[in-house]
């Protein structure tokens, strides 16, 4: 049964035609673990515990767009009133290493690129187009309303040597190839997105008749995202120093 439902859904995507347009909203959910890693981390330093309450209110206020139009997406955090209305830096800088910069995607060029700014220094990185493994054979999960299948790929991690497990629940409902952080081509959209810290899960989906977006340019003079991450970590080891 579970088969017949992944085929169905997976006809209906490559049947009709697709929602050229729109915006998803997405919030932010930590992943158990890592809660449990703030929990053990306060009962070893109680001094911790102010960071924590910070994490856990920012969590609550932090929102995520996905502006899409024709075969080109923009992922991007969206400017918090919470922050400016507390004008806290170490609300803002929580916020800061949640998301790592703006990920621009074009389908058409399996393109895709995150621009980020670290100690001062804007970077445009190449980011490796996913390899995706769809777990058929997994449970099914409703994500507003909509119908998600599993499915799994991985990325490097920011040590730039290990590799992390990324999951996405997408739904072939929505005919649209694009997902969170730069996460694209499953036969649908991803409504929810489980990386190793927190999860990145669609709370509102608005599509619209006009494109939301300018054309994209993408930023001139990337880097890979191996360069990037060897040149960043070796810019941290200095500074431990």
């Amino acid at each position: 049964m579970k088969w017949f439902n992944l085929f169905f859904c997976l006809y209906c995507f490559f049947s009709f035609s697709q929602n050229e347009t729109g915006v998803i909203t997405y919030r932010l959910e930590y992943s158990n673990d890592y809660k449990m890693h703030l929990d053990n981390e306060v009962k070893k330093k109680p001094q911790f515990g102010f960071i924590k309450k910070i994490i856990d209110e920012v969590s609550n206020e932090i929102r995520f767009e996905l502006t899409f139009c024709e075969d080109q997406s923009l992922f991007k955090q969206v400017e918090s009133l919470f922050i400016e209305k507390n004008n806290m830096h170490m609300y803002d800088a929580v916020l800061k290493s949640l998301n790592r910069g703006d990920y621009y995607t074009t389908l058409g060029t399996k393109k895709i690129v995150m621009v980020e700014e670290v100690f001062g220094k804007k970077y445009s990185i190449d980011i490796p187009w996913p390899e995706w493994t769809i777990k058929s054979e997994s449970k099914q999960e409703k994500i507003l309303n909509y119908n998600c299948f599993e499915a799994e790929t991985r990325r490097l991690g920011t040590d730039g040597k290990s590799e992390n497990k990324i999951i996405a629940w997408f739904s072939p409902e929505i005919n649209i190839s694009f997902g969170p952080n730069g996460y694209a081509r499953l036969p649908g959209l991803i409504l929810k997105l489980e990386l190793s810290q927190y999860t990145l899960v669609a709370e509102k989906i608005s599509f619209t008749k006009k494109c939301g977006l300018n054309k994209i340019s993408i930023p001139k003079g990337t880097i890979s995202y191996k360069e990037f991450l060897d040149e960043v970590n070796e810019i941290n080891r200095k500074m431990r120093k």
